[in-house]
């Protein structure tokens, strides 16, 4: 509700008044006890008791009540204004509310859904809490539940060695919320956590919520340029500046003095400098990037460069890996594949130029046909470099924007991906601007190669590129008609041809054997494990079971 400035002045103040109340509360209630205690942690506190009623002899008199409250101007919100500012002492002192319903209604004003597509604005931060917990505290907030003991909340299935797992996916693994209904859950629940805030980023022009920050290993020099052997790691945005960085390096060190901050992606290559008004991003830095804080006014020692010059193996050179995104293996395995091509990673360094299709309705007006050019050139500067990483960010980037089915972290299927992308590919290639209309004729009895050939020029006159000519095939099939006995023979053309694995024609059984009770044989029972055929029927269970066991 709108409130008039000198209103608004007289609540901040009232604001101030209400939070020494609580500061107070907080210290008289809380002196003896263990700040980390139980009123948050583990569900314990009966939601269904008696409220929290602190000595009144304790409870400085301001001459405030709620009546009084509203006589003033913004009166017709007094009810409210109480309400929120109660809500907020409950959670600034760890109070859980009387009733987990209540509870459910001050996350719900406080949590706000996140769209993976539309984070935020930048710098704003989300936190992460396990799904398993969540569904589990969801469900015992229902107004039909039963009451349930929730148990505090523990993220350590989220974490791996102190970093977020790679392959995790929303909703299934973990839930994005506020840091309001974080702060409120951990207030009443508490646990070992740990917490998991991300921050909103913005990455050429996009914004997205950055699940897995950069952790860098930070090293330092002595006074004669030597590198200390001692490294740190150190957290950071991908959308950091390199001043930012050194910054907080040199904090992390305990560094005082000017340094010049140097880095390199692994042993293998030189200490780069570079200008310090970059990012990270725009730097090339991926993760377990190192860094080394130089003191000014020393030079490296050779064996601070930690390159090896006799280093002569091309297929170590050869090697260049695409650093996982978060779930993005699917995507990095089929670019390989594509990459490696010989004649299409020869045709997307320049030649595609001259096909580029930015007038066709069918593809995507060459962003992607550039955005992988420009990979496969990153690709080959790491090679020259002797990088063994890249980032593949904008080429992730452009192809989700385009392919909306493959948005946000969930794992996606290879031969899927592998097969839009080289449709999306043959389209922004393709030189047929304008697709005819191409209608074929049935066969007839003519022969598999004229019928082929026709097809295949029908194909060619709506599918004309180097992608197609390169991963295009044709598939026979063949239709007979069991009344006259006609026959009709089509070739359709195919980039992907699914194969099924071979299955197997048998399987294991297990089974418990009773043998019959006979005289002085007390009965006793046998566990077996025996192989019949997959579609077999009992009897050769039986069978197989009376081999197993001797009795055949």
């Amino acid at each position: 509700a709108f409130v008039a400035p000198p209103a608004a002045e007289e609540l901040r103040r009232f604001a101030g008044a209400a939070g020494s109340i609580f500061e107070e509360l907080e210290s008289s209630v809380y002196a003896k006890e263990d700040r980390s205690g139980t009123h948050g942690g583990s569900g314990s506190v009966d939601r269904g008791g008696p409220s929290f009623d602190p000595p009144r002899r304790q409870m400085p008199s301001l001459g405030l009540t709620l009546e009084s409250f509203g006589s003033e101007p913004w009166g017709s919100e007094a009810e409210a204004i109480a309400r929120a500012l109660g809500r907020l002492a409950r959670i600034d002192l760890r109070l859980p509310p009387r009733h987990r319903s209540e509870e459910r209604e001050i996350i719900g004003c406080l949590n706000a859904p996140f769209d993976p597509e539309k984070p935020g604005k930048k710098d704003e931060v989300w936190h992460l809490v396990s799904a398993r917990w969540w569904d589990k505290w969801f469900d015992s907030t229902k107004p039909e539940a039963n009451p349930t003991e929730v148990p505090s909340i523990d993220n350590s299935a989220l974490v791996d060695h102190g970093s977020l797992r790679v392959g995790l996916c929303d909703r299934s693994d973990y839930r994005v919320i506020t840091p309001g209904a974080w702060r409120a859950l951990y207030a009443w629940y508490g646990g070992p956590g740990p917490p998991l805030a991300r921050k909103v980023i913005e990455i050429d022009g996009r914004r997205e919520l950055e699940m897995y920050p950069l952790r860098l290993h930070v090293s330092r020099t002595d006074l004669d340029g030597n590198a200390l052997l001692l490294d740190r790691t150190l957290e950071v945005s991908c959308a950091e500046l390199l001043q930012t960085v050194r910054e907080k390096a040199c904090a992390l060190h305990g560094i005082k003095v000017p340094v010049t901050i140097l880095h390199r992606s692994d042993d293998y290559m030189d200490w780069a400098e570079d200008d310090e008004s970059e990012t990270l991003h725009a730097l090339g830095f991926i993760n377990g990037h190192s860094v080394l804080l130089r003191l000014e006014g020393t030079a490296l020692s050779p064996s601070a460069t930690g390159a090896n010059p006799t280093c002569t193996d091309t297929r170590l050179k050869a090697a260049v890996g695409l650093s996982n995104l978060g779930n993005t293996c699917y995507m990095n395995s089929s670019l390989q594949c594509l990459m490696h091509s010989p004649l299409l990673a020869e045709y997307f360094k320049e030649e595609y130029l001259y096909d580029l299709n930015t007038e066709g309705q069918w593809g995507s007006g060459g962003r992607l046909a550039v955005a992988f050019s420009e990979l496969l050139a990153d690709l080959a500067s790491a090679r020259e470099r002797g990088s063994r990483f890249i980032e593949p960010r904008v080429f992730e980037r452009v192809f989700k924007e385009l392919m909306r089915e493959f948005s946000g972290w969930e794992q996606q299927d290879a031969q899927e991906f592998l097969s839009v992308l080289l449709s999306g590919l043959g389209e922004d290639v393709n030189r047929v601007k304008e697709k005819p209309y191409v209608e074929l004729k049935d066969s007839d009895g003519r022969p598999d190669p004229e019928v082929a050939r026709e097809a295949w020029s029908a194909h060619c006159r709506r599918e004309l590129s180097a992608v197609t000519a390169l991963f295009s095939g044709q598939m026979k099939s063949a239709l007979r008609c069991v009344a006259c006995g006609r026959e009709t023979t089509t070739f359709d053309p195919f980039s992907s041809l699914q194969v099924p694995l071979p299955e197997q024609t048998f399987r294991w059984v297990t089974c418990t054997l009773l043998r019959t009770p006979r005289a002085g044989v007390v009965q006793h029972a046998t566990r077996l494990s025996v192989r019949v055929p997959k579609h077999g029927r009992v009897s050769d269970l039986a069978q197989a079971v009376a081999v197993a066991a001797g009795l055949a």
